[in-house]
């Protein structure tokens, strides 16, 4: 009888023990410990953080931590590293909001990207557009792209530096297309549509050197055929949208036409 009453006073005492496991206060302790000593050794390797959850939560009496490094860190970066290392639930929970936070933030970037590649497709096709609508006007009003070609003078004497759009000033009123030409010069004019530029050039060029396009001075041309060039060119259209002015030759009533990048073409 005695030795039964000993038995239950034993097993008694063991189950009151078994369940004075570590306090809600010493969890929380012991979790911000680990974290501290983690988030100050973040040069360590990845062993280093995970057997330091694992301690801590021996001590708690709670499952081993089974997860990866990774998750550590994302735990870190969240402020959820205590509840990590504590095994609590709400851990879990916290951890799937932010998931679908960054899921919907994510989502919110693709849509938004998505838009901003669209904008800017609508944008060059309505550009691309404009300069073909542009570059028809020239050929319904001014010729084919091969007559505006041929008609380029040979004598041309000038190139363009820069073309500036029409716009709108703060009256509303339309301020047209201008341009900046470059003689040979070497001297700069500013100039617009309906202006008119004349130039005589002043040395000549034989007709029987063309081929070489050399130029002669007054006391150069005996015995040679040759001929004074006058400019004389009216300026009809400024293109912005594809950087070119289409000129009126004023001696035979010829368009031609030249852009920014037709050095080439001509007598320079």
């Amino acid at each position: 009888m005695l030795r039964i009453k000993s038995f239950l006073t034993l097993s008694l005492v063991v189950a009151i023990l078994s369940s004075c496991g570590v306090s809600q206060q010493d969890k929380e302790e012991i979790a911000t410990i680990t974290c501290n000593v983690i988030k100050s050794t973040r040069n360590m390797d990845a062993a280093f953080r995970i057997k330091e959850i694992n301690l801590a939560r021996e001590q708690m009496g709670e499952e081993r931590f089974l997860g990866t490094d990774d998750g550590i860190l994302h735990a870190i970066e969240h402020d959820l590293c205590e509840l990590l290392v504590m095994n609590d639930s709400a851990y879990y929970v916290k951890l799937n909001e932010i998931f679908e936070q960054e899921r919907l933030e994510r989502e919110e970037k693709r849509i938004a990207a998505e838009k901003e590649r669209l904008e800017q497709e609508r944008i060059a096709a309505e550009q691309r557009q404009k300069v073909e609508d542009d570059r028809d006007l020239i050929r319904n009003r001014y010729g084919s792209d091969e007559e505006l070609k041929q008609n380029i003078p040979w004598y041309k004497i000038f190139v363009i530096e820069s073309i500036f759009s029409r716009s709108v000033n703060i009256y509303g009123e339309t301020i047209p297309a201008k341009a900046f030409l470059k003689l040979r010069d070497k001297t700069r004019i500013f100039v617009s549509e309906n202006d008119v530029i004349q130039r005589d050039k002043p040395s000549y060029l034989c007709l029987t050197d063309r081929k070489f396009m050399r130029l002669y001075t007054p006391d150069d041309r005996e015995n040679e055929s040759c001929e004074r060039i006058l400019i004389d060119v009216k300026i009809v259209y400024i293109s912005s949208l594809t950087d070119s002015i289409v000129f009126q030759d004023m001696r035979n009533n010829n368009y031609f036409l030249i852009s920014t990048k037709s050095f080439d073409i001509g007598v320079w």
